[in-house]
């Protein structure tokens, strides 16, 4: 267990004090953000969309509704029951970007939610474009990591809950009536 602290305080010296730069603060600013992960999503949509593949829509319906389940019991119930405090509350541990929200930091809601979209969307769509969410994904842990809000096993914790997770809700999808129609498609 001491190596993996060990590790944890390592890699998080490493991305939140020695890559400080001001281009890192903004772009590790803005992979952190909500609103690029809609534009992401936008444009793997918008030719589903313009083509009318109403299969692929509810598919992307229950990518959406996953992503809400982990959000709901990253945040409700996995944060409260762990109770590991985000390293931004723990004075002088980090450099902090860009304030620190929330008390709770294992595992990180942005890895799991982005897990999520990154396995489903590869399993339910296209390998190609669920390989380039999983590298979204992956920037995504190192942006929370740098501005300080979490520890890299925060990052760890949520790829394992939201792929998890994923891996349960595409079951799931396989058995609906819907998932013959998307095969159909």
């Amino acid at each position: 267990m001491n190596t993996l602290l060990q590790w944890d305080r390592w890699l998080q010296k490493s991305v939140n004090l020695d890559m400080i730069s001001p281009i890192n603060d903004k772009l590790m600013s803005l992979w952190s953000a909500e609103w690029p992960w809609f534009l992401i999503v936008l444009g793997f949509a918008i030719p589903i969309i313009r083509s009318r593949q109403w299969p692929r829509l509810w598919a992307i319906g229950w990518i959406g509704l996953t992503v809400g389940v982990s959000d709901m019991v990253s945040h409700y119930i996995l944060k409260p029951w762990f109770g590991r405090i985000r390293p931004c509350r723990m004075e002088g541990l980090v450099r902090i970007v860009e304030g620190c929200s929330g008390y709770y930091s294992f595992p990180s809601n942005h890895a799991a939610n982005a897990a999520v979209f990154a396995t489903l969307w590869f399993l339910l769509f296209s390998r190609f474009q669920g390989s380039l969410a999983v590298l979204c994904a992956f920037v995504i842990g190192m942006s929370r990591v740098y501005l300080g809000v979490h520890y890299p096993t925060d990052i760890l914790g949520g790829f394992i809950w939201g792929t998890f997770l994923a891996l349960i809700s595409y079951l799931i999808w396989q058995r609906l009536p819907l998932s013959r129609e998307l095969a159909k498609a």
